[in-house]
């Protein structure tokens, strides 16, 4: 249910922002993010940029809440980033995870299955929300004023058609499911494209800035407002009510903060010019992510369709727990690697050194909470969901299978972003797609666990050679990456094999004990595997773990 991610030679300098004959302020970045191990003190002084932008653009005063940040400030900017990602992540899945322990507790399986079959169609739908065009504003290393408003009317006049057009799907959805309360739950769940189109340049700017301290503020107040407002509505009775009002508040309380506490005031553009090259890279992204957000959710028609919406309320929370790895590991570098590797794309060696070592992260994140989940998912899904959610197990125990490779697969992803190759990233999601749809045709006649499988089979045959493809794409070595992951991915299996001794050892035991024994013991083997065996990793995180050192970008020449 909640189901996409492009540098120049080695510069010192990076050009001034220079005004624009009609008058449009310019938005420029660095043309590349140096390593952190360089002697800036070598850098020649030049005014700062905030006084530069001021003269270029001193009739309108505008400029300066767009302009990236000067080079000095960028290492410090990342390594800040990555924090501030990483507690906006755990924040947000804490909140969730506290709301939905609550939510499931209030409601049923079938409340969870008609909000699924709707999520289903939205989820389709929500691909085009921004068009892709929030990347194409981060990943430009010159953007004017006029062109962001012109977005910004784009993303604002699309969320309302969005809307239009999900309310207008209830009575198909209706006919397809014969459950007449769905068309109520699509035209208010649609609400929340319009306010999402609003938020997305006022997002992308801050993205492109690399403010993530505000990020963070923003999205950790709309997530709590959004949590407490649907479990208010749940436990009132509003039933199903309640999780389509949690979303709905969520993002209207974010577009909200964003529009009234950032920087930037949206106003009618005056011409359109450049927005060519911005468009089609954005519709190329929008394509792909219809494609992606079409084949990740067609399990849930297809379940909804032929098993109910039971058993589709029990596919949906096996699939949401799925998701927590590449949300832990991927999720807390997309928004600050995207910016920073896009810095480097003409100097392909330092792009893949930082790339090389920001998989590197992602998989001793992702890979031990996705093979651990597995191995503890009884007592996890009991601990979480209560003791009528257990026909979720064996779906989770599925699913975790391609959620221990979707960290991973998720980073390939910025390679056809930091490239600016949205054609092909479009076509390798649509032969992937094609397959991973096939294959839910085929596990659906064996119910959702049926689905599970498929779904799992399918995703673990084309994780390599998607991976190949975007290596090549971006001219890297895909066994570098693979020499990076393989020893990760074995100290996950060993701590699994751990953690599945230790619950047969502690079967007698309550099983709130046991799953705290599971994870202790599953943490301390995992981590005695990586000291032992990965001794750089080791090293690698001791030196992050100590004040003053460098981020996990920093790419040695």
């Amino acid at each position: 249910m909640q189901r996409s991610w492009e540098f120049r030679q080695n510069r010192r300098l990076w050009p001034y922002p220079q005004a624009r004959n009609q008058g449009s302020e310019s938005i420029s970045r660095p043309a590349m993010l140096p390593s952190l191990t360089d002697d800036m003190s070598s850098i020649p002084a030049r005014p700062s940029l905030a006084s530069t932008a001021t003269r270029n653009t001193e009739n309108t005063g505008e400029t300066a809440p767009f302009c990236a940040p000067e080079l000095e400030q960028i290492s410090q900017k990342a390594r800040a980033g990555a924090g501030w990602s990483l507690g906006s992540l755990i924040g947000r899945q804490l909140i969730s995870l506290a709301a939905t322990a609550i939510l499931a507790r209030v409601l049923s399986a079938a409340d969870y299955g008609l909000f699924g079959m709707v999520v289903a169609i939205t989820a389709l739908i929500q691909s085009f929300t921004d068009f892709g065009l929030s990347w194409a504003t981060v990943q430009r290393k010159d953007i004017t004023r006029t062109q962001v408003d012109f977005l910004f009317l784009i993303n604002v006049v699309s969320g309302l058609l969005l809307w239009f057009t999900c309310a207008l799907s209830g009575k198909f959805l209706v006919m397809f499911y014969h459950r007449s309360e769905l068309a109520g739950i699509a035209g208010l769940l649609g609400a929340s494209f319009f306010f999402s189109g609003c938020a997305a340049q006022p997002l992308a700017l801050l993205r492109r800035q690399m403010r993530f301290k505000e990020i963070t503020f923003y999205d950790q107040w709309s997530t709590l407002a959004g949590a407490i407002t649907g479990v208010t509505a749940a436990l009132s009775g509003f039933g199903y009510w309640a999780l389509v009002i949690q979303v709905v508040a969520q993002q209207l309380v974010f577009a909200l903060l964003l529009l009234l506490l950032g920087d930037y005031r949206p106003r009618l553009p005056r011409e359109s010019q450049g927005l060519a090259s911005l468009l089609s890279f954005g519709g190329y992204m929008a394509g792909y992510s219809a494609i992606n957000y079409f084949s990740r959710n067609l399990d849930n028609v297809l379940v909804g369709r032929f098993w109910g919406a039971e058993q589709l309320g029990y596919y949906s929370r096996a699939y949401f727990l799925m998701t927590l790895p590449t949300l832990l590991a991927s999720g807390m570098l997309t928004a600050v690697m995207i910016p920073a590797l896009s810095a480097l794309q003409h100097d392909r060696g330092r792009m893949e050194a930082a790339f090389l070592r920001s998989v590197r992260w992602i998989s001793l994140l992702g890979c031990p909470v996705a093979i651990g989940l597995a191995a503890c998912a009884s007592d996890f899904v009991r601990f979480i969901y209560g003791l009528k959610w257990m026909p979720v197990v064996p779906m989770l125990l599925w699913l975790c299978i391609a959620g221990a490779v979707q960290p991973v697969q998720a980073a390939v992803g910025w390679l056809y972003i930091v490239t600016g190759r949205g054609r092909a990233m479009f076509v390798v999601g649509l032969v992937a797609s094609s397959l991973t749809v096939g294959a839910f045709f085929v596990g659906i006649r064996y119910g959702a666990v049926g689905v599970a499988r498929a779904y799992a089979i399918a995703n673990t045959c084309l994780a390599l050679p998607v991976m190949l493809i975007g290596h090549r794409i971006a001219g890297m070595k895909l066994r570098r990456t693979l020499a990076e992951v393989v020893p990760l991915f074995a100290a996950s299996t060993v701590m699994a094999v751990c953690v599945v001794i230790t619950g047969v050892l502690c079967q007698s035991a309550d099983y709130r004990s046991r799953l705290l024994a599971e994870i202790t013991v599953g943490g301390v083997t995992y981590l005695l595997c990586v000291r032992l065996g990965i001794r750089g990793m080791w090293r690698e995180m001791i030196e992050q773990l100590l004040p003053g050192r460098p981020l996990v970008m920093e790419a040695k020449s």
